[in-house]
């Protein structure tokens, strides 16, 4: 008995020790770069695996890692994020997500972008494809995630990688395989899709031979989807950090049928995710963008590193236990010294006093020079509790919602040119 409490006590005060080794005072592991470019260590096509392709043929399994270089960086392990490119499980490379790759070991992770096997018979038309060669690529997808987690953890010594703070993440296809990873396992998979694991392989073993287990601290999903919320249960509820566009025809943010097709699977996207999330107790993040179609925030160099920034400080705040759930509608600029009060607030913006109030307060200020011209108040899960569309070009704005429920709302407020996003506490 006397060993065995020692082995918890030990074990307790190590966690606890490298969640503190994590939350850093410093720049690390937010919005702002520690490392130059110079400073990052690059390897490319490293092999991950190897298993049968769509056409049948043996594919080398390929991956890149990034990761802050030995005589940089003073720190014996790293936190890992593996990031998975889109293109419907048909197009895309690896390589799509290097600059994001960078970005985050610029801020002290381990990171990587993983290939995987690609193909599926999808038609000469819209909606044409075969849906069962679509399962079959989102399985084999799902195979080489595992594949590619194993083998990082079995070289974790190499690139310096923390095993016990991973997390996943991608956009769109990439998206739908970072959620399977966090939240689909091979029983619920055999119970949608039973015909999958007979001709395909387990999930955990396909690709390569290592056995390294794995578990993920969060997820970064850009507009991916799962197929069914009742596969987050509270045993793998893990927090999500999410961006989607409400206008998303191919995964809907809410849910709906892959590309608008009556034929195609019924997807779950993000805001569905972090409502399920948000249920249980578990903390999520999700930007919507009003009218925002497949792939927000992905147009440029400095929408991949916004995003990435954006992940950073959630991550963080779960290294300081200290995250908060958000809803946001605006692209909200990342700051990880941002209080807890008014997370989004600049000097310019409008503000909102008292915070924290009894359910009376007032929005007050113009955004820049723009007056007030419509409010919307609304919870953690996205649901309206006020909203205004005229406010009368008011400099101010007084809003009585005395008996609303205590917790953390958020005010939407616009202008003529600006939408900005801020929390109100109720207590």
């Amino acid at each position: 008995m006397k060993k065995y409490i020692l082995f918890v006590v030990a074990s307790v005060f190590f966690y606890v020790n490298a969640r503190a080794q994590y939350c850093t005072p410093d720049n690390r592991f937010t919005q702002i770069p520690v490392f130059t470019v110079a400073q990052i260590a690059y390897d490319t096509a490293v092999v991950y695996g190897n298993a049968l392709n769509y056409q049948g043929q043996n594919q080398d399994l390929l991956l890149n890692i990034c990761y802050p270089a030995s005589a940089a960086d003073t720190f014996s392990k790293r936190p890992l994020i593996v990031l998975m490119h889109g293109g419907g499980f048909l197009t895309g490379s690896r390589n799509d997500l290097n600059t994001m790759c960078i970005e985050f070991a610029k801020r002290g992770f381990v990171a990587v972008t993983a290939g995987y096997r690609l193909g599926w018979n999808s038609g000469s038309l819209n909606c044409g494809g075969d849906t069962i060669s679509n399962a079959k690529a989102v399985y084999r997808g799902y195979q080489d995630a595992h594949a590619a987690i194993r083998y990082l953890v079995a070289h974790a010594g190499t690139y310096k990688i923390d095993t016990a703070w991973i997390f996943a993440g991608g956009e769109s296809a990439g998206g739908v395989n970072s959620l399977n990873l966090a939240f689909t396992g091979q029983d619920e998979m055999n119970g949608r899709l039973p015909f999958l694991q007979p001709e395909l392989g387990n999930i955990n073993n396909s690709g390569n031979n290592l056995d390294d287990d794995f578990s993920l601290k969060g997820i970064f999903n850009n507009w991916g989807s799962i197929v069914e919320t009742g596969f987050i249960t509270a045993s793998d509820a893990i927090p999500v950090i999410a961006f989607h566009g409400d206008a998303d025809q191919c995964l809907p943010v809410d849910s709906g049928r892959y590309s608008n097709c009556p034929n195609y699977i019924m997807m779950f996207g993000s805001r569905s995710i972090c409502k399920r999330l948000e249920s249980l107790g578990i903390c999520t993040e999700l930007t919507v963008k009003p009218g925002g179609d497949h792939g927000i925030y992905d147009e440029t160099t400095a929408s991949d590193v916004f995003r990435v920034g954006r992940a950073c400080c959630f991550f963080k705040s779960l290294f300081c236990s200290n995250c908060s759930p958000a809803y946001l509608t605006d692209s909200v600029s990342p700051d990880c010294e941002a209080t807890s009060i008014n997370n989004y607030e600049n000097d310019d913006e409008a503000g909102i006093y008292p915070n924290p109030c009894t359910g009376r307060f007032t929005v007050c200020k113009s955004i820049g020079r723009e007056a007030l011209t419509g409010l919307r108040i609304f919870n953690i899960l996205g649901e309206n509790v006020f909203q205004n569309n005229d406010c009368g070009q008011q400099a101010t704005f007084n809003v009585d919602l005395m008996g609303l429920a205590k917790g953390v709302y958020f005010v939407e407020i616009k202008s003529a040119s600006r939408i900005i996003t801020q929390k109100l506490i109720v207590h």
